[in-house]
């Protein structure tokens, strides 16, 4: 409805306000806030030594995981399916023309 809505507004020339952001937006900007001071603080008391770069490992090592997930699993998200359908004629194809 609301995408209707926003079609009619845009043919009439009207200005269409953008959606507000979902609250997890903000979230996210608070970790990665937290995380970079995390990282700092750790790298100035500790050096190369500290927990930092054991961390971010960690972290990358968890988002490397969740895409390989996401393009390797079956039936959902952007691997397997099928669009079947076959070699069926379909309305009248004969193949002579």
């Amino acid at each position: 409805m609301a995408g209707t809505q926003a079609l009619a507004q845009m043919a009439l020339g009207e200005k269409i306000e953008p959606p507000p952001r979902p609250l997890w937006h903000y979230g996210v900007v608070v970790l990665g806030v937290i995380l970079t001071i995390f990282t700092m603080v750790s790298l100035i008391r500790k050096g190369s030594s500290g927990w930092a770069w054991l961390f971010w490992a960690a972290v990358l090592g968890l988002m490397w995981w969740i895409i390989y997930q996401s393009f390797n699993s079956r039936g959902s998200g952007f691997g397997g399916g099928s669009f079947g359908g076959g070699f069926s004629g379909g309305g009248g194809a004969t193949g002579s023309w």
